[in-house]
């Protein structure tokens, strides 16, 4: 019976060390990281800074530029309907001409 009485004893002393220990450095680190953290709080000094006025545009322009290849949608194949001889170019390629133009 007092061997029992001194096992629980003996295991309750070792846990109750155990925590006192654990609740120690876990208060010891807390407060030591609130000194580091104070230690680095430095109020910062101002930077100078350069400031521009601008003035609105009412314009602008934009450059683009592409590099690739163009294939078209549809494609169509022409004929004439009477052979002969093309004497004269009255439009340019891709212009826009109007019904009854010639």
């Amino acid at each position: 019976m007092f061997g029992k009485i001194l096992a629980f004893t003996t295991k309750m002393i070792v846990g109750v060390s155990f925590l006192g220990v654990l609740v120690a450095g876990t208060l010891f680190l807390h407060l030591r990281a609130g000194e580091t953290r104070a230690a680095a709080i430095i109020e910062p000094r101002p930077v100078p800074v350069a400031s521009l006025t601008l003035a609105m545009q009412h314009t602008y322009s934009i450059n683009d530029r592409f590099i690739g290849r163009l294939e078209p949608a549809r494609q169509a194949s022409l004929a004439f309907e009477r052979g002969g001889l093309v004497t004269s170019v009255l439009f340019d390629e891709g212009a826009l001409v109007e019904k009854n133009a010639l």
